[in-house]
């Protein structure tokens, strides 16, 4: 008889969380995080997006995220990149509860370095983006 598995809920989700916790910059709170691209941005924003790619198996989870940060400041856009491409690839097995699942990240890998995007939000503000995947245990039902 197989071991019923659970669903993965939303990485974005486990990633906001992450990010809240360890990225000094945010202070704790998540006001500057989000998943839909700015209407306006006062400092700064960080996008978070699943993309196409990965797959799972009844142990574990891959999925590919673009982390991308706004800010009219490209210097300040860049260092907050720079800060979380430190937090990702420092980190070894972590885990973080967002909800009321726990999420256990046994590998986080940068699959695209820190790139200034186009941005025709039609202001001056930039847009950096690095590509990111991350390997997760799947929980038990």
């Amino acid at each position: 008889m197989s071991t019923p598995v659970k669903k993965f809920g939303a990485i974005e989700l486990a990633l906001l969380a992450l990010l809240v916790r360890d990225l000094d910059v945010l202070e704790g709170s998540e006001v500057r995080v989000g998943g839909d691209f700015p209407t306006s941005v006062d400092d700064f924003y960080i996008r978070i997006d699943k993309v196409p790619g990965g797959g799972n198996t009844s142990f574990e989870g891959d999925f590919l995220v673009d982390i991308e940060v706004f800010s009219e400041d490209y210097l300040r856009a860049e260092d907050i990149s720079e800060d979380i491409e430190v937090l990702m690839l420092a980190h070894g097995v972590t885990s973080v509860v967002a909800g009321d699942q726990k999420w256990v990240f046994d590998g986080i890998f940068q699959n695209r370095g820190i790139a200034d995007l186009d941005w025709d939000g039609g202001d001056d503000t930039h847009r950096l983006s690095a590509s990111y995947s991350f390997t997760v245990r799947r929980g038990r039902a």
